[in-house]
């Protein structure tokens, strides 16, 4: 629906880092914000058209994104967040972003399913040996459909995520620590090099380097697309015209 791109939404631009909104209709992906990063296709993932526009589905098998090793990915301070649109079948499981390694450096934020947890979500940070994560319990994400789905670090003190702008039941971690620096591929899709590949469908993730707040992503949840659409627009009004930086200021779309 059309959305007012204004004063409301200047806190989207505080820190981030990057969204793939895969509007393409077909490789490459590009990340929209910096454009410099050009995400390559594995498998055959399927480019679906949607209420939301085109969307990438994944078979849960053999797709995923490479998105590359860039160092804006690299998050190694204490606060990050990621927030995902995807459409979640009753069979969807495992990695959505992943930049990093469990118990070793990086973080990833996941749909999972096995090991005695079923249908929830999960945000990890790794640290040299260690991990924290934030879970919600069995059951939380079970129903098919479409969901927005978010995960956050608040610094050393607290970890949250949330289910269509709900904190669902065991849904935080009291203690967390800052992801060890880390040099490996950031994947869409897919666990670092080797598999636990996502099925179900994606329109929607972007990263920050701070904290979003409870608020921030209840506003996300109204209009969860407008205002990345809009920065995406001004990002390739930038790039074409060498670089200029392009402010905005109150648009309508």
């Amino acid at each position: 629906s059309p959305g007012l791109i204004g004063a409301e939404w200047r806190w989207v631009w505080r820190h981030l880092k990057a969204v793939w909104l895969f509007n393409e209709g077909g490789g490459p992906v590009h990340e929209q914000i910096l454009r410099i990063n050009k995400g390559v296709l594995g498998g055959s993932p399927d480019w679906i058209g949607s209420k939301y526009g085109w969307v990438l589905s994944f078979d849960g098998t053999n797709d995923f994104l490479n998105c590359g090793n860039n160092s804006y990915l690299n998050l190694t301070g204490p606060d990050l967040s990621i927030y995902v649109m995807a459409y979640f079948p009753a069979t969807a499981q495992r990695l959505i972003f992943c930049r990093g390694l469990y118990n070793t450096d990086g973080y990833y934020f996941q749909k999972f399913a096995g090991g005695g947890s079923q249908n929830g979500i999960e945000l990890c940070v790794n640290h040299s040996g260690a991990f924290r994560s934030a879970t919600s319990s069995d059951g939380t994400l079970s129903v098919p459909g479409w969901h927005r789905i978010a995960g956050v670090l608040h610094g050393t003190n607290l970890m949250r995520v949330y289910i269509d702008e709900k904190e669902p039941s065991y849904y935080r971690q009291n203690n967390g620590f800052s992801p060890a620096s880390s040099t490996r591929t950031a994947y869409i899709g897919q666990y670092d090099n080797n598999g636990l590949r996502f099925s179900g469908t994606i329109s929607l993730v972007a990263i920050w380097d701070r904290a979003l707040t409870k608020a921030e992503i209840i506003q996300l949840g109204r209009d969860p697309f407008g205002p990345f659409r809009m920065r995406a627009l001004w990002s390739a009004k930038a790039a074409a015209a060498g670089g200029v930086t392009f402010v905005p200021r109150l648009m309508v779309v």
